[in-house]
């Protein structure tokens, strides 16, 4: 089954592929998150999958976004008044604490700390700002009870945010739906792409490909991960479910332009 996925996914267009990403987050975000939960953005931007993790978890649970680009976070802040779950942070999570250079793009999504991974994507950032940077385990770990879910999508600092989530990932065991692609780890950190294999398995976590399947050594187009709590057995076949499932639906239902942002444009 997974083999004729991969198939399927070998024939897609660049756009569509990050798509299907997409679409398999926001899949797993609806399918984890439940009233109550508390989930954390990462790399929120306009908020598409920050809105969707509010709707799962209702007024008693809690969303906290982080987004480093001071003019989306304005707008986030606006729905606080009817999602009183919702708190955003305007810092830019790493594996350290300061002040760091951050390069806004006209597409904000291709925002980042990496100039030269925005370049890599055939794009010119618009402008540079100086923004706060953190780690998760400082910004987060004081305040937090529990944690079901973390999405991290920042443009190159994957690994870094990772790092500096360690406290958290060891002690709340959550989810975490994390997008970069294999190539992209061997490319941007080419010394840490077998520490982070063997590092997330020493740390109680495995990871699963957005097929939804285990695996030890991705395939360079490999190009979504979930890192999952290795010793929960029926938390595993649930998101091998979730991931299975979203990717047959994007296939059969012939959804390769959805976007997550359709939820606004519908309203």
């Amino acid at each position: 089954m997974t083999d004729d996925l991969r198939q399927a996914w070998s024939e897609l267009s660049h756009e569509h592929r990050g798509n299907l990403v997409e679409w398999v987050t926001e899949q797993a975000i609806v399918g984890l998150c439940i009233e109550g939960d508390s989930a954390i953005d990462i790399g929120a931007n306009f908020g598409a999958h920050t809105h969707t993790m509010l709707v799962r978890v209702g007024t008693t649970g809690r969303v906290i976004a982080f987004e480093a680009n001071p003019e989306i976070t304005a707008t986030l802040e606006k729905w606080k008044a009817q999602h009183p779950a919702l708190e955003v942070r305007q810092v830019a999570l790493s594996d350290h604490a300061g002040l760091a250079d951050f390069f806004i793009c006209d597409n904000a999504g291709f925002s980042s700390l990496d100039e030269h991974e925005i370049e890599r994507h055939g794009r010119v950032p618009s402008k540079k700002i100086t923004v706060p940077v953190d780690t998760l385990d400082h910004s987060v770990l004081s305040s937090l009870r529990s944690l079901r879910l973390i999405k991290i999508d920042v443009e190159g600092a994957e690994l870094a945010v990772l790092r500096g989530a360690s406290t958290v990932l060891s002690q709340f065991k959550p989810v975490v739906v994390i997008e970069m692609s294999a190539e992209q780890l061997r490319r941007l950190e080419p010394e840490s792409y077998g520490i982070f294999v063997n590092s997330t398995l020493a740390s109680g976590y495995l990871l699963m490909s957005v097929f939804g399947e285990i695996v030890e050594d991705p395939a360079p187009s490999d190009y979504q991960f979930f890192l999952v709590p290795k010793d929960d057995a029926a938390l595993i076949e649930q998101v091998s479910r979730i991931a299975e499932l979203a990717c047959h639906r994007y296939f059969d239902e012939g959804l390769q332009s959805w976007t997550p942002y359709q939820k606004f444009q519908a309203t």
